[in-house]
């Protein structure tokens, strides 16, 4: 039976240890759950995620609910 994967692009930042804490629950539920974590900067995370690299992206900073997800054009 396949295990199921979790492929999470992150700065370093945002890898807390709540974060860590909740990844190690997670595996703990699901043992053939499989995490990679990439650390990177910022618009690599948002990259990895919409190319399909990544399937969770995590960045540190301050946001606010009016702001808007900005998204990276094709080909970038």
């Amino acid at each position: 039976r396949p295990g199921h994967r979790l492929r999470l692009a992150a700065t370093p930042l945002a890898v807390n240890p709540v974060v860590a804490a909740r990844l190690a629950r997670a595996r703990a539920g699901n043992p053939r759950l499989e995490v990679s974590l990439h650390t990177c900067g910022r618009d690599q995370a948002v990259a990895m995620v919409a190319e399909g690299r990544a399937d969770l992206g995590l960045a540190d900073g301050l946001a606010a609910p009016s702001d808007p997800l900005r998204l990276l054009e094709p080909g970038r």
